[in-house]
């Protein structure tokens, strides 16, 4: 998870894509990809969200015309597909034609949207990565949101699966059954232990089979410990059954910090589809590392729930992800709300370490490549 972080998000004048397919390719993963196989038709609904105001322009036109100032500035091209727009600048800074001063300021305020974007990208995968990771393999197909509620529920039905295994050994041994005997249909936890049971009795040696059975108390003891103490965990009336481990690490919900992520970016494309509708000579407008604070949640509001509602199913892979279009329910407003409260007393209040922390984590990135291009003038 750590390789989320934006510091991580450096690349060296090497990593450039040397042709036009591979620029294509890089771009796109930039905007938008999946973790997940069959999510083409997300991970396009989330490039075609996150790129909107471009008008009839494609990101493979953006990249056409990216890729043709290498042949007119190596240097300039490698900082703005890098993402070092104060680099980007300065070689803007020594363009005298002013027409063409002007468009090469449109290519890049395309080329910050599209590193804003993948902001969004890496956050949500961020919330992603926190599920996935956690997961251990067998437990897998029963962890889909990762909330503690969950978790609980998890903690519980893996103990009562090893009391039935442990009872059913009982029993076949007291009647003289080698191999278990579980009757019923079997869910995947214990057609695994099933196997390994049958490995034991068939493979082990009867001293490796004793040194089992006598492990076999301290499991069935050590397991009903940890699902005792989850169930009071679980009673606590102070507790939220929905806080995720996302929020363990970063104190916000993972949906909310998207919202955060979302917002962020809508400001800042506001910002560069007014420069690429009017451009300015003034390369100044764009090059800002850390752009202001919000100050009105209110303005793109619109924008970021569309922003929310694309990658949540694409980046995220939310199982409670409804179909864009369809920003309604209560999971959604209630991540809303708590992404303004954390913005809010991020700007109102001294907040913790941990919330500039966090802040910085979910804002954009800009910051972290400044400079990153180190060219030789």
């Amino acid at each position: 998870m750590g390789l989320l972080h934006p510091k991580y998000s450096v690349l060296t004048q090497d990593d450039a894509p040397e042709d036009f397919h591979a620029l294509t390719i890089f771009l796109e993963f930039l905007v938008a990809r999946s973790e997940l196989p069959g999510r083409f038709q997300d991970v396009e609904t989330a490039r075609t969200v996150a790129l909107d105001g471009w008008g009839d322009l494609s990101l493979s036109d953006h990249a056409r015309e990216l890729f043709a100032l290498r042949q007119w500035s190596v240097p300039l091209y490698v900082s703005a597909v890098i993402g070092d727009f104060p680099s980007a600048k300065a070689w803007v800074d020594e363009i005298c034609d002013q027409t063409q001063r002007r468009k090469v300021i449109t290519i890049l305020a395309r080329q910050r949207i599209i590193w804003s974007a993948f902001d969004i990208h890496r956050v949500a995968a961020l919330g992603f990565a926190t599920i996935k990771d956690f997961k251990p393999w067998f437990a897998y197909k029963l962890l889909k949101t990762g909330t503690s509620n969950e978790l609980a529920n998890l903690v519980k039905t893996l103990n009562g699966h090893i009391e039935r295994i442990f009872d059913n050994y009982g029993i076949g041994k007291k009647y003289g059954r080698k191999a278990p005997d579980l009757k019923g249909p079997l869910p995947f936890h214990l057609k695994f232990a099933k196997t390994i049971a049958l490995h034991i009795e068939n493979v082990f040696s009867d001293s490796a089979k004793i040194a089992i059975e006598r492990s076999i108390p301290h499991i069935r003891k050590r397991s009903k410990q940890i699902a005792d103490k989850t169930e009071q965990v679980r009673l606590d009336p102070k507790r939220n059954d929905q806080e995720d481990l996302f929020s363990r690490y970063f104190g916000i919900y993972a949906t909310a910090a998207l919202h955060i992520t979302s917002y962020r970016f809508a400001e800042e494309r506001s910002r560069m589809i007014a420069i690429i509708n009017d451009p300015s000579t003034d390369s100044d407008v764009f090059v800002s590392a850390r752009p202001k604070a919000p100050h009105s949640f209110k303005a793109h509001q619109a924008d970021m729930r569309n922003l929310v509602e694309a990658y949540r199913p694409a980046v995220l892979s939310d199982v409670n992800a409804s179909t864009f279009g369809q920003y309604s329910n209560s999971s959604m407003k209630d991540a809303e709300s708590n992404a303004l409260a954390f913005l809010v007393k991020f700007q109102n209040e001294p907040v913790s370490q941990q919330t500039r922390d966090t802040f910085e984590m979910l804002d954009l990135s800009h910051w972290a490549r400044a400079g990153s291009s180190k060219v030789k003038r």
